[in-house]
């Protein structure tokens, strides 16, 4: 596995064709796509958002759609997303398996979306699009910063919108 981000006990990698299980199993499951699609996704609905996923991460190099493993063993833990939304948002997204939950571990991939983020000149602010009922991650965007901005509508339904504003952090 090929690391492009790394945080204290974690491994972000951009997704591969070879990643499809993992995502599967993840977007597949009704406890993790609750609060994402209201339920599991089927198989195929799986595979056209992996491939949605797989496209966005190719678009651009310095951005994408992440599998996101554990240091200590390589295990796939979850999902990882820092998307443009237009010329100076990026959205930002994190997904863990049920295992995972409650262990700081969604705390830790936002902080590294966040410091990396701080790094790529075009972005000056992130967005995370939650939904409203989710308590767990409003705690996680709010304790890092971010700020509500109000509900509006995504997809299908209404979100919550949070924003936090970047500061540059200069090379080297």
């Amino acid at each position: 596995m090929n690391a492009l981000l790394s945080s204290e006990r974690l491994l972000y990698s951009k997704f591969i064709a070879d990643d499809l299980p993992y995502y599967l199993s993840w977007c597949t499951d009704d406890a993790v796509m609750e609060f994402i699609t209201g339920k599991g996704l089927s198989v195929e609905d799986g595979k056209k958002r992996f491939e949605k996923g797989m496209a966005l991460s190719e678009a651009h190099e310095e951005v994408g759609l992440y599998l996101v493993r554990a240091r200590t063993d390589q295990q796939v833990i979850g999902v990882a997303k820092l998307v443009y939304m237009n010329a100076t948002q990026a959205e930002v997204g994190y997904g863990l398996l049920p295992p995972y939950w409650g262990q700081g571990y969604a705390s830790e991939i936002l902080r590294s979306l966040i410091d990396y983020s701080q790094t790529i000149p075009r972005i000056h602010e992130l967005i995370g699009i939650v939904d409203p009922r989710h308590k767990a991650s409003i705690k996680v965007l709010t304790k890092q910063g971010f700020e509500f901005d109000g509900n509006k509508p995504y997809e299908t339904k209404i979100a919550a919108y949070y924003l936090l504003g970047l500061q540059r952090i200069p090379p080297g």
